[in-house]
């Protein structure tokens, strides 16, 4: 009986060597990159450049380009936020298409005040 429970406290002892992770035997190397996400940046920027050419050219007024720049900012935000954790699809879409919006809301209103 003590052989019996003395091998039992062998076992239990050897235990946590043998719940290691097993990663299954295949090296870091092997493994393929993850995607390139493509950024909402460079549709941001052209946005705030164009806020800041319809400013100077007297077709969007203070207040306009102030919310227009507040709404860049905050898709650039939500990008950094969504990147924390790991860019799903969807949400990939959704910051494509609110860059898209902003960028033809800031035309859109550029082109209106021309026509007034």
């Amino acid at each position: 009986m003590r052989a019996v429970m003395m091998l039992a406290i062998g076992l239990l002892a050897a235990t946590p060597a043998s719940a290691q992770i097993w990663d299954g035997g295949g090296d870091d190397g092997d493994r393929e990159p993850a995607p390139v996400v493509p950024s909402v940046r460079p549709l941001l920027a052209e946005a705030r450049s164009d806020i800041r050419d319809g400013r100077r050219a007297g077709q969007l007024d203070r207040r306009e380009a102030r919310g227009l720049r507040r709404e860049a900012r905050a898709v650039a935000g939500l990008e950094d936020r969504y990147l924390a954790n790991g860019l799903s699809e969807a949400e990939r879409a959704e910051l494509s298409v609110r860059a898209q919006a902003l960028l033809g809301l800031v035309n859109a209103r550029r082109a209106w005040s021309r026509g007034q």
